[in-house]
Protein backbone atom coordinates (compact mmCIF):
# COMPACT_ATOMS: atom_id res chain seq x y z
CA UNK A 1 0.00 0.00 0.00
CA UNK A 2 1.60 3.33 -0.84
CA UNK A 3 0.17 6.83 -0.04
CA UNK A 4 1.03 9.95 -1.25
CA UNK A 5 1.44 13.39 1.49
CA UNK A 6 -0.02 15.90 -0.64
CA UNK A 7 -3.04 16.39 -2.96
CA UNK A 8 -2.40 16.11 -6.61
CA UNK A 9 -5.19 16.29 -10.04
CA UNK A 10 -5.89 14.12 -12.26
CA UNK A 11 -4.62 16.38 -14.89
CA UNK A 12 -1.00 15.88 -13.16
CA UNK A 13 -1.38 12.09 -13.26
CA UNK A 14 -2.10 12.36 -17.22
CA UNK A 15 1.08 14.11 -17.63
CA UNK A 16 3.13 11.51 -16.38
CA UNK A 17 1.14 9.15 -18.49
CA UNK A 18 2.05 10.95 -21.75
CA UNK A 19 4.83 12.91 -20.87
CA UNK A 20 7.79 10.60 -22.05
CA UNK A 21 9.74 12.78 -24.41
CA UNK A 22 12.86 11.83 -26.93
CA UNK A 23 15.19 14.54 -27.93
CA UNK A 24 17.76 14.99 -30.61
CA UNK A 25 21.39 14.93 -29.28
CA UNK A 26 22.65 17.14 -31.75
CA UNK A 27 23.07 15.26 -35.15
CA UNK A 28 23.93 12.20 -33.65
CA UNK A 29 27.03 10.29 -33.79
CA UNK A 30 27.41 8.48 -36.81
CA UNK A 31 28.84 4.52 -36.49
CA UNK A 32 26.82 4.19 -33.42
CA UNK A 33 27.76 4.57 -30.06
CA UNK A 34 28.59 1.58 -27.70
CA UNK A 35 29.08 3.58 -24.49
CA UNK A 36 28.47 6.33 -22.60
CA UNK A 37 30.16 8.33 -19.18
CA UNK A 38 30.18 11.57 -17.30
CA UNK A 39 33.24 13.38 -17.08
CA UNK A 40 33.75 17.26 -15.21
CA UNK A 41 30.25 17.53 -16.28
CA UNK A 42 30.11 16.55 -20.08
CA UNK A 43 28.60 13.82 -21.36
CA UNK A 44 31.54 11.00 -23.31
CA UNK A 45 30.90 8.66 -25.99
CA UNK A 46 32.34 5.77 -27.16
CA UNK A 47 31.83 5.00 -30.90
CA UNK A 48 31.47 7.15 -33.86
CA UNK A 49 30.96 10.99 -34.99
CA UNK A 50 30.77 11.47 -38.28
CA UNK A 51 33.64 9.98 -39.71
CA UNK A 52 35.22 9.67 -36.99
CA UNK A 53 36.03 6.38 -34.29
CA UNK A 54 37.00 7.09 -31.15
CA UNK A 55 35.64 9.25 -28.43
CA UNK A 56 33.67 12.36 -28.07
CA UNK A 57 32.46 14.69 -26.02
CA UNK A 58 28.94 16.30 -25.42
CA UNK A 59 28.14 19.58 -23.15
CA UNK A 60 24.61 19.98 -23.45
CA UNK A 61 24.81 22.20 -26.42
CA UNK A 62 28.09 20.63 -28.73
CA UNK A 63 29.69 17.75 -29.90
CA UNK A 64 33.45 17.73 -29.62
CA UNK A 65 35.75 14.87 -30.91
CA UNK A 66 38.65 13.94 -28.62
CA UNK A 67 40.62 11.48 -30.30
CA UNK A 68 40.53 8.13 -32.15
CA UNK A 69 41.03 4.79 -31.28
CA UNK A 70 42.23 1.95 -32.88
CA UNK A 71 39.25 -0.04 -31.61
CA UNK A 72 36.07 -0.49 -29.46
CA UNK A 73 35.28 1.97 -26.47
CA UNK A 74 33.71 0.22 -24.27
CA UNK A 75 33.43 1.78 -20.43
CA UNK A 76 34.11 4.85 -19.19
CA UNK A 77 35.02 5.55 -15.08
CA UNK A 78 35.69 9.19 -13.67
CA UNK A 79 37.86 8.76 -10.60
CA UNK A 80 40.23 11.29 -9.04
CA UNK A 81 39.70 13.64 -11.31
CA UNK A 82 41.09 11.74 -14.38
CA UNK A 83 38.99 9.78 -16.74
CA UNK A 84 39.46 6.25 -17.16
CA UNK A 85 38.54 4.23 -20.67
CA UNK A 86 38.53 0.47 -21.44
CA UNK A 87 38.00 -0.79 -24.76
CA UNK A 88 38.85 -3.50 -27.11
CA UNK A 89 41.16 -0.73 -28.91
CA UNK A 90 44.92 -1.36 -29.33
CA UNK A 91 46.18 2.03 -28.35
CA UNK A 92 44.84 5.95 -27.95
CA UNK A 93 47.03 8.20 -29.23
CA UNK A 94 49.55 5.94 -29.38
CA UNK A 95 48.83 5.52 -25.42
CA UNK A 96 47.10 2.25 -23.91
CA UNK A 97 46.27 -0.95 -25.20
CA UNK A 98 42.72 -1.89 -23.72
CA UNK A 99 42.76 0.22 -20.92
CA UNK A 100 44.18 4.40 -20.54
CA UNK A 101 43.05 7.54 -18.84
CA UNK A 102 42.66 11.03 -19.64
CA UNK A 103 43.98 13.71 -16.91
CA UNK A 104 42.37 16.44 -19.24
CA UNK A 105 45.05 17.39 -20.77
CA UNK A 106 46.68 14.00 -22.16
CA UNK A 107 46.49 10.33 -22.71
CA UNK A 108 48.64 8.37 -20.42
CA UNK A 109 49.43 4.44 -20.08
CA UNK A 110 48.52 2.24 -17.24
CA UNK A 111 51.19 -0.52 -17.95
CA UNK A 112 51.15 -2.04 -21.11
CA UNK A 113 47.99 -3.16 -20.71
CA UNK A 114 45.76 -6.46 -21.94
CA UNK A 115 48.40 -7.02 -25.05
CA UNK A 116 45.74 -9.68 -26.91
CA UNK A 117 44.49 -9.77 -30.24
CA UNK A 118 40.94 -10.70 -28.62
CA UNK A 119 40.85 -9.38 -25.54
CA UNK A 120 39.44 -6.08 -24.08
CA UNK A 121 38.25 -4.43 -20.91
CA UNK A 122 34.29 -4.67 -20.36
CA UNK A 123 33.85 -2.33 -17.40
CA UNK A 124 35.45 -0.26 -15.03
CA UNK A 125 34.56 0.34 -11.28
CA UNK A 126 36.33 1.99 -8.23
CA UNK A 127 36.19 -0.75 -5.03
CA UNK A 128 38.54 0.17 -1.68
CA UNK A 129 40.21 2.95 -3.47
CA UNK A 130 41.27 1.54 -5.98
CA UNK A 131 40.53 0.47 -9.72
CA UNK A 132 39.27 -2.25 -10.46
CA UNK A 133 38.93 -3.33 -14.26
CA UNK A 134 37.43 -6.53 -15.73
CA UNK A 135 36.82 -8.26 -18.83
CA UNK A 136 38.20 -10.86 -21.65
CA UNK A 137 41.78 -11.10 -21.04
CA UNK A 138 44.58 -13.90 -19.14
CA UNK A 139 47.06 -11.11 -18.11
CA UNK A 140 47.55 -7.41 -18.00
CA UNK A 141 50.76 -5.71 -18.06
CA UNK A 142 52.26 -8.76 -18.20
CA UNK A 143 50.76 -9.93 -15.01
CA UNK A 144 48.43 -13.22 -14.73
CA UNK A 145 44.71 -11.81 -13.40
CA UNK A 146 42.69 -14.18 -15.24
CA UNK A 147 39.84 -11.66 -15.98
CA UNK A 148 39.81 -8.93 -13.23
CA UNK A 149 42.65 -6.57 -11.71
CA UNK A 150 43.04 -3.77 -9.47
CA UNK A 151 45.21 -0.62 -10.03
CA UNK A 152 46.95 1.27 -7.32
CA UNK A 153 47.76 4.38 -9.27
CA UNK A 154 51.26 2.59 -10.33
CA UNK A 155 50.97 -0.97 -10.54
CA UNK A 156 48.45 -3.54 -11.58
CA UNK A 157 48.18 -7.03 -9.50
CA UNK A 158 45.24 -9.92 -9.16
CA UNK A 159 42.46 -10.08 -7.09
CA UNK A 160 41.86 -13.49 -5.22
CA UNK A 161 43.58 -15.70 -8.05
CA UNK A 162 41.54 -14.12 -10.80
CA UNK A 163 38.07 -15.71 -12.29
CA UNK A 164 37.65 -18.45 -14.74
CA UNK A 165 35.38 -18.61 -17.55
CA UNK A 166 32.73 -21.30 -18.22
CA UNK A 167 34.90 -22.04 -21.78
CA UNK A 168 38.30 -20.74 -22.64
CA UNK A 169 39.26 -16.85 -21.67
CA UNK A 170 37.53 -15.62 -18.68
CA UNK A 171 34.73 -12.33 -18.91
CA UNK A 172 33.51 -10.89 -16.48
CA UNK A 173 31.16 -8.19 -18.20
CA UNK A 174 29.77 -5.94 -16.09
CA UNK A 175 30.66 -4.78 -12.07
CA UNK A 176 29.10 -2.76 -9.08
CA UNK A 177 30.37 -1.58 -5.70
CA UNK A 178 27.47 -2.48 -3.40
CA UNK A 179 26.75 -2.71 0.67
CA UNK A 180 30.61 -2.75 0.42
CA UNK A 181 31.52 -5.84 -1.69
CA UNK A 182 32.75 -5.88 -5.24
CA UNK A 183 30.07 -7.45 -7.25
CA UNK A 184 31.12 -8.82 -10.79
CA UNK A 185 29.71 -10.65 -13.14
CA UNK A 186 29.85 -12.49 -16.78
CA UNK A 187 30.82 -15.62 -18.53
CA UNK A 188 32.15 -16.72 -14.69
CA UNK A 189 32.30 -20.23 -13.34
CA UNK A 190 35.22 -19.63 -10.77
CA UNK A 191 35.90 -17.22 -8.61
CA UNK A 192 39.20 -17.64 -6.97
CA UNK A 193 38.76 -21.44 -6.19
CA UNK A 194 35.30 -21.13 -5.67
CA UNK A 195 32.57 -22.83 -8.29
CA UNK A 196 30.11 -19.43 -8.90
CA UNK A 197 27.15 -19.27 -11.42
CA UNK A 198 28.10 -16.71 -13.68
CA UNK A 199 27.89 -13.79 -10.46
CA UNK A 200 30.47 -13.58 -7.53
CA UNK A 201 31.14 -10.58 -4.94
CA UNK A 202 34.79 -9.91 -4.12
CA UNK A 203 35.18 -8.53 -0.39
CA UNK A 204 38.67 -7.18 -0.52
CA UNK A 205 39.99 -10.67 0.94
CA UNK A 206 37.63 -13.31 -0.60
CA UNK A 207 35.87 -14.50 -3.04
CA UNK A 208 31.42 -15.54 -2.39
CA UNK A 209 29.07 -16.98 -4.20
CA UNK A 210 25.26 -15.80 -4.59
CA UNK A 211 23.47 -18.72 -3.66
CA UNK A 212 22.71 -20.21 -6.81
CA UNK A 213 23.94 -17.43 -8.89
CA UNK A 214 21.48 -17.55 -12.67
CA UNK A 215 22.18 -20.04 -15.17
CA UNK A 216 23.97 -18.04 -17.89
CA UNK A 217 25.60 -15.06 -18.90
CA UNK A 218 25.56 -11.62 -16.84
CA UNK A 219 25.96 -8.81 -19.25
CA UNK A 220 25.20 -5.52 -17.13
CA UNK A 221 24.34 -4.14 -13.38
CA UNK A 222 22.87 -1.13 -11.41
CA UNK A 223 22.35 -0.34 -8.13
CA UNK A 224 19.01 1.25 -6.95
CA UNK A 225 20.25 3.22 -4.46
CA UNK A 226 16.48 4.00 -2.81
CA UNK A 227 15.57 0.54 -2.72
CA UNK A 228 19.03 -1.05 -1.88
CA UNK A 229 18.66 -3.31 -4.73
CA UNK A 230 21.65 -4.46 -7.29
CA UNK A 231 19.91 -5.34 -10.45
CA UNK A 232 21.49 -7.60 -12.98
CA UNK A 233 20.44 -8.12 -16.65
CA UNK A 234 21.83 -11.02 -19.29
CA UNK A 235 20.87 -13.87 -21.19
CA UNK A 236 20.26 -15.92 -18.20
CA UNK A 237 16.57 -17.00 -17.53
CA UNK A 238 16.48 -18.38 -13.94
CA UNK A 239 17.84 -17.72 -10.65
CA UNK A 240 17.57 -19.33 -7.25
CA UNK A 241 14.93 -21.97 -8.92
CA UNK A 242 12.86 -18.97 -10.27
CA UNK A 243 12.24 -18.05 -14.05
CA UNK A 244 14.27 -14.77 -14.37
CA UNK A 245 13.58 -13.87 -18.06
CA UNK A 246 16.96 -11.97 -18.29
CA UNK A 247 16.44 -9.39 -15.13
CA UNK A 248 17.39 -10.16 -11.71
CA UNK A 249 17.80 -8.51 -8.33
CA UNK A 250 20.03 -9.33 -5.14
CA UNK A 251 18.55 -7.81 -1.97
CA UNK A 252 21.26 -7.62 0.16
CA UNK A 253 20.81 -11.40 1.12
CA UNK A 254 18.84 -13.40 -1.57
CA UNK A 255 18.65 -13.30 -5.47
CA UNK A 256 15.20 -12.45 -6.82
CA UNK A 257 12.89 -12.41 -10.52
CA UNK A 258 11.79 -9.41 -11.17
CA UNK A 259 8.87 -9.24 -12.96
CA UNK A 260 8.37 -10.99 -16.50
CA UNK A 261 10.45 -8.34 -18.75
CA UNK A 262 9.64 -8.35 -22.59
CA UNK A 263 12.13 -10.04 -24.23
CA UNK A 264 15.27 -11.50 -24.06
CA UNK A 265 19.10 -10.60 -24.04
CA UNK A 266 19.80 -7.54 -21.91
CA UNK A 267 22.88 -5.67 -22.54
CA UNK A 268 22.51 -2.08 -20.76
CA UNK A 269 20.78 -0.82 -17.30
CA UNK A 270 20.48 2.30 -15.76
CA UNK A 271 18.44 3.83 -12.91
CA UNK A 272 16.27 6.95 -13.95
CA UNK A 273 13.66 8.95 -11.72
CA UNK A 274 13.31 5.95 -9.27
CA UNK A 275 12.72 3.34 -12.57
CA UNK A 276 14.60 0.67 -13.91
CA UNK A 277 15.58 0.95 -17.06
CA UNK A 278 17.14 -1.98 -19.30
CA UNK A 279 18.02 -2.05 -22.96
CA UNK A 280 18.54 -5.39 -25.35
CA UNK A 281 18.70 -6.34 -28.98
CA UNK A 282 16.01 -5.71 -31.50
CA UNK A 283 13.48 -8.09 -32.11
CA UNK A 284 13.04 -9.82 -29.29
CA UNK A 285 10.33 -11.73 -27.40
CA UNK A 286 7.97 -11.22 -30.77
CA UNK A 287 7.58 -7.22 -30.18
CA UNK A 288 10.31 -5.37 -33.07
CA UNK A 289 10.72 -2.53 -30.53
CA UNK A 290 11.60 -4.03 -27.29
CA UNK A 291 14.59 -3.26 -26.66
CA UNK A 292 14.52 -0.87 -24.18
CA UNK A 293 11.78 -1.25 -21.28
CA UNK A 294 11.13 0.09 -17.53
CA UNK A 295 10.29 -1.30 -14.70
CA UNK A 296 7.93 0.95 -12.35
CA UNK A 297 8.28 -1.44 -9.33
CA UNK A 298 4.97 -3.48 -9.90
CA UNK A 299 4.86 -3.95 -13.69
CA UNK A 300 7.38 -3.78 -17.43
CA UNK A 301 6.29 -1.36 -19.79
CA UNK A 302 8.05 -0.88 -23.24
CA UNK A 303 9.65 2.37 -24.30
CA UNK A 304 8.64 3.14 -28.05
CA UNK A 305 11.08 5.03 -30.28
CA UNK A 306 13.93 2.64 -30.88
CA UNK A 307 14.74 0.70 -33.94
CA UNK A 308 17.91 -1.25 -32.92
CA UNK A 309 19.67 -2.76 -30.13
CA UNK A 310 20.84 -0.68 -27.95
CA UNK A 311 24.69 -0.61 -26.18
CA UNK A 312 24.70 2.16 -22.96
CA UNK A 313 22.32 4.09 -21.19
CA UNK A 314 23.43 7.07 -18.66
CA UNK A 315 21.75 9.61 -16.94
CA UNK A 316 22.89 13.46 -17.53
CA UNK A 317 21.20 16.54 -16.98
CA UNK A 318 18.29 14.95 -15.49
CA UNK A 319 17.91 13.11 -19.17
CA UNK A 320 18.45 9.48 -19.90
CA UNK A 321 20.54 9.05 -22.57
CA UNK A 322 20.51 5.75 -24.30
CA UNK A 323 23.44 4.99 -27.52
CA UNK A 324 23.36 1.99 -29.71
CA UNK A 325 22.37 2.04 -33.50
CA UNK A 326 19.27 3.61 -34.83
CA UNK A 327 16.20 6.16 -33.21
CA UNK A 328 13.01 7.96 -33.96
CA UNK A 329 12.88 11.32 -32.52
CA UNK A 330 9.44 12.68 -33.78
CA UNK A 331 9.32 11.51 -37.45
CA UNK A 332 13.48 11.92 -37.50
CA UNK A 333 15.33 9.23 -37.44
CA UNK A 334 18.69 9.61 -35.22
CA UNK A 335 22.23 7.29 -35.27
CA UNK A 336 24.20 6.72 -32.61
CA UNK A 337 22.43 8.30 -30.07
CA UNK A 338 19.48 10.08 -28.42
CA UNK A 339 18.12 11.53 -25.20
CA UNK A 340 14.84 10.25 -23.32
CA UNK A 341 12.88 12.62 -20.66
CA UNK A 342 9.94 11.60 -18.28
CA UNK A 343 8.90 12.71 -14.92
CA UNK A 344 8.99 10.95 -11.86
CA UNK A 345 5.93 8.89 -11.11
CA UNK A 346 3.22 10.07 -8.78
CA UNK A 347 1.86 7.14 -7.20
CA UNK A 348 5.74 6.31 -5.44
CA UNK A 349 5.58 3.13 -7.05
CA UNK A 350 9.04 3.03 -7.16
CA UNK A 351 9.52 2.72 -3.59
CA UNK A 352 9.45 -0.96 -3.15
CA UNK A 353 9.65 -2.49 0.38
CA UNK A 354 10.23 -5.43 1.67
CA UNK A 355 10.63 -7.50 5.02
CA UNK A 356 13.36 -10.09 5.63
CA UNK A 357 13.85 -12.33 8.76
CA UNK A 358 16.56 -13.96 10.09
CA UNK A 359 18.76 -15.00 13.24
CA UNK A 360 21.17 -12.73 13.04
CA UNK A 361 22.35 -9.82 10.26
CA UNK A 362 26.00 -10.94 10.49
CA UNK A 363 25.22 -14.35 9.12
CA UNK A 364 25.92 -14.79 5.93
CA UNK A 365 22.59 -16.29 4.25
CA UNK A 366 21.06 -16.71 7.33
CA UNK A 367 17.43 -15.81 5.98
CA UNK A 368 14.70 -18.07 6.88
CA UNK A 369 10.90 -17.78 7.36
CA UNK A 370 10.68 -20.71 10.20
CA UNK A 371 12.33 -20.19 13.66
CA UNK A 372 12.08 -23.10 15.63
CA UNK A 373 12.15 -22.23 19.71
CA UNK A 374 12.67 -24.50 23.13
CA UNK A 375 12.51 -21.12 25.72
CA UNK A 376 12.17 -18.08 23.15
CA UNK A 377 13.11 -17.31 19.97
CA UNK A 378 15.22 -13.77 18.69
CA UNK A 379 14.18 -13.25 15.51
CA UNK A 380 15.97 -10.20 13.34
CA UNK A 381 14.16 -8.15 11.01
CA UNK A 382 15.16 -5.68 8.25
CA UNK A 383 13.41 -3.57 5.86
CA UNK A 384 15.44 -2.44 2.54
CA UNK A 385 14.73 1.74 2.69
CA UNK A 386 17.68 2.42 4.53
CA UNK A 387 16.83 6.63 4.34
CA UNK A 388 13.28 6.41 5.68
CA UNK A 389 12.81 8.95 7.90
CA UNK A 390 10.09 6.40 10.05
CA UNK A 391 9.47 2.90 10.19
CA UNK A 392 6.64 1.15 12.30
CA UNK A 393 6.37 -2.22 12.92
CA UNK A 394 3.68 -4.90 13.72
CA UNK A 395 4.89 -8.08 15.16
CA UNK A 396 1.89 -9.97 14.56
CA UNK A 397 1.70 -10.73 18.53
CA UNK A 398 0.30 -7.34 19.64
CA UNK A 399 3.94 -5.79 20.10
CA UNK A 400 5.22 -3.08 18.09
CA UNK A 401 8.54 -1.65 17.00
CA UNK A 402 10.80 1.26 15.35
CA UNK A 403 13.76 1.21 13.58
CA UNK A 404 15.30 -0.30 9.97
CA UNK A 405 16.82 -3.36 11.83
CA UNK A 406 14.66 -3.91 15.33
CA UNK A 407 14.61 -7.34 16.56
CA UNK A 408 11.97 -9.17 18.60
CA UNK A 409 11.56 -12.40 20.79
CA UNK A 410 8.73 -14.97 20.30
CA UNK A 411 8.08 -17.87 23.10
CA UNK A 412 4.24 -19.17 21.59
CA UNK A 413 4.06 -21.34 18.61
CA UNK A 414 2.45 -20.24 15.31
CA UNK A 415 1.75 -18.18 12.53
CA UNK A 416 2.48 -14.39 12.90
CA UNK A 417 2.24 -11.56 10.17
CA UNK A 418 4.39 -9.11 10.42
CA UNK A 419 4.10 -5.73 8.75
CA UNK A 420 6.27 -2.46 8.50
CA UNK A 421 4.98 1.23 7.49
CA UNK A 422 7.80 3.23 6.09
CA UNK A 423 8.05 6.95 5.69
CA UNK A 424 10.38 7.82 2.61
CA UNK A 425 10.73 11.84 3.11
CA UNK A 426 12.42 12.16 -0.50
CA UNK A 427 9.83 11.62 -2.88
CA UNK A 428 9.76 13.75 -5.74
CA UNK A 429 6.43 15.55 -4.81
CA UNK A 430 6.45 15.38 -1.44
CA UNK A 431 6.94 12.34 1.57
CA UNK A 432 5.66 8.42 0.19
CA UNK A 433 4.24 5.76 2.45
CA UNK A 434 4.66 2.30 1.78
CA UNK A 435 3.65 -0.82 3.58
CA UNK A 436 5.12 -4.40 3.64
CA UNK A 437 3.97 -7.70 4.85
CA UNK A 438 5.99 -10.63 5.87
CA UNK A 439 3.77 -13.98 7.62
CA UNK A 440 6.84 -15.91 9.85
CA UNK A 441 6.24 -19.20 11.61
CA UNK A 442 7.22 -20.30 15.17
CA UNK A 443 7.68 -24.17 16.11
CA UNK A 444 8.99 -25.60 19.34
CA UNK A 445 11.69 -27.86 18.97
CA UNK A 446 15.33 -27.38 17.43
CA UNK A 447 14.01 -27.20 13.56
CA UNK A 448 17.38 -30.14 12.86
CA UNK A 449 14.44 -33.27 13.14
CA UNK A 450 14.03 -32.00 9.44
CA UNK A 451 17.31 -32.87 8.27
CA UNK A 452 17.28 -36.61 7.93
CA UNK A 453 18.13 -38.55 4.94
CA UNK A 454 14.54 -39.54 4.33
CA UNK A 455 12.66 -36.14 4.82
CA UNK A 456 15.44 -34.61 2.44
CA UNK A 457 14.91 -37.20 -0.27
CA UNK A 458 18.96 -37.35 0.18
CA UNK A 459 19.99 -39.64 -3.26
CA UNK A 460 23.69 -40.37 -4.43
CA UNK A 461 24.54 -42.11 -6.85
CA UNK A 462 26.39 -44.12 -8.75
CA UNK A 463 28.22 -45.77 -5.83
CA UNK A 464 30.58 -46.76 -6.24
CA UNK A 465 31.65 -45.01 -8.66
CA UNK A 466 34.32 -44.71 -11.90
CA UNK A 467 33.05 -41.39 -12.67
CA UNK A 468 31.30 -38.79 -11.57
CA UNK A 469 28.39 -38.62 -8.81
CA UNK A 470 24.99 -37.30 -8.87
CA UNK A 471 23.33 -35.61 -5.66
CA UNK A 472 19.76 -34.98 -5.46
CA UNK A 473 17.86 -33.45 -1.85
CA UNK A 474 15.59 -30.79 -1.28
CA UNK A 475 16.05 -28.24 1.57
CA UNK A 476 13.43 -27.49 3.82
CA UNK A 477 14.34 -23.77 5.22
CA UNK A 478 16.43 -21.21 4.03
CA UNK A 479 18.88 -21.52 6.36
CA UNK A 480 23.21 -21.65 4.50
CA UNK A 481 23.06 -25.41 3.42
CA UNK A 482 25.98 -27.09 1.39
CA UNK A 483 27.42 -30.17 -0.07
CA UNK A 484 31.13 -30.44 1.04
CA UNK A 485 33.33 -33.49 -0.74
CA UNK A 486 36.12 -34.66 1.04
CA UNK A 487 39.47 -36.97 -0.05
CA UNK A 488 39.99 -40.40 1.74
CA UNK A 489 42.57 -38.23 3.60
CA UNK A 490 40.03 -35.78 5.05
CA UNK A 491 40.85 -32.67 3.51
CA UNK A 492 38.02 -30.48 1.76
CA UNK A 493 38.29 -30.97 -1.84
CA UNK A 494 35.17 -28.57 -2.60
CA UNK A 495 31.92 -27.03 -1.07
CA UNK A 496 28.98 -26.42 -3.75
CA UNK A 497 26.08 -24.36 -2.05
CA UNK A 498 22.31 -25.65 -2.02
CA UNK A 499 19.15 -23.44 -2.76
CA UNK A 500 15.78 -23.96 -0.64
CA UNK A 501 13.79 -26.70 -2.66
CA UNK A 502 15.27 -29.32 -4.65
CA UNK A 503 18.77 -29.44 -5.74
CA UNK A 504 20.26 -31.36 -8.35
CA UNK A 505 24.40 -31.48 -8.17
CA UNK A 506 27.08 -32.96 -10.28
CA UNK A 507 30.04 -33.75 -8.16
CA UNK A 508 33.54 -34.17 -10.83
CA UNK A 509 34.37 -37.00 -8.88
CA UNK A 510 36.26 -38.99 -11.95
CA UNK A 511 39.26 -36.71 -10.90
CA UNK A 512 39.59 -37.96 -7.39
CA UNK A 513 42.09 -40.15 -5.97
CA UNK A 514 40.45 -44.02 -5.64
CA UNK A 515 39.39 -44.79 -2.18
CA UNK A 516 36.68 -44.29 0.31
CA UNK A 517 35.35 -40.49 0.41
CA UNK A 518 32.97 -38.72 2.18
CA UNK A 519 29.94 -36.53 1.49
CA UNK A 520 28.21 -34.19 3.77
CA UNK A 521 25.50 -31.76 4.06
CA UNK A 522 25.82 -29.16 6.09
CA UNK A 523 23.57 -26.50 7.35
CA UNK A 524 24.69 -23.35 9.25
CA UNK A 525 28.36 -24.82 9.57
CA UNK A 526 27.21 -27.74 11.00
CA UNK A 527 26.99 -31.30 9.60
CA UNK A 528 23.55 -32.80 9.26
CA UNK A 529 24.26 -36.42 7.77
CA UNK A 530 27.18 -37.66 6.12
CA UNK A 531 27.70 -40.09 2.73
CA UNK A 532 30.76 -42.72 1.63
CA UNK A 533 31.86 -42.68 -1.60
CA UNK A 534 33.85 -45.60 -3.25
CA UNK A 535 35.81 -44.12 -5.78
CA UNK A 536 36.93 -47.47 -8.34
CA UNK A 537 40.16 -47.14 -10.23
CA UNK A 538 39.01 -46.92 -13.83
CA UNK A 539 41.46 -49.28 -16.08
Amino acid sequence: MKKILITFYLSLFTFFLFAQVWNKVGTGVAGGCVALGIYQDELYFGGGYYTFTGIGKWDGSVWTGLDTTSGPVYCFLEFNNDLYVGGGFTNIQGVGYGIAKWNGTQWVSLGSGTNGATTYIKDLAVFNGQVYASGRFWNISGLNTRGIAKWNGTNWSAVGGGLQGCGNYPCAQAMANFKNNLFVGGEVCIAGTLPVNCIARWNGTTWDSLGSGVNSNVNAMVIDTINNFLYLSGLFIQTGGKDAWSVAKWDGFEMDSVGKPFGHGKTCMEMYHGQLYVGGYAGQGGINDTILIRWDGKQWHNVIGTLSSLEALQVYKEKLYIGGGYFMVGNDSVIGIAAYSAPWDTNCNFLQSIIKTMHSLTVPNGVADTFYYSDSVKVQFYNNIQSAAMWQWDFGDGDTGAGQTPYHYYNTAGTYNISVIVNYPWGPYGACIDTAYKTITILYGTGLEEYTKEKLNFKLYPNPTTGNITVECTIPGKDKSELRAFSSYGSLQEAYPLQPGYNKIEIPAGKWDSGVSIIGLYVNGKQMLAEKVVKLVDY
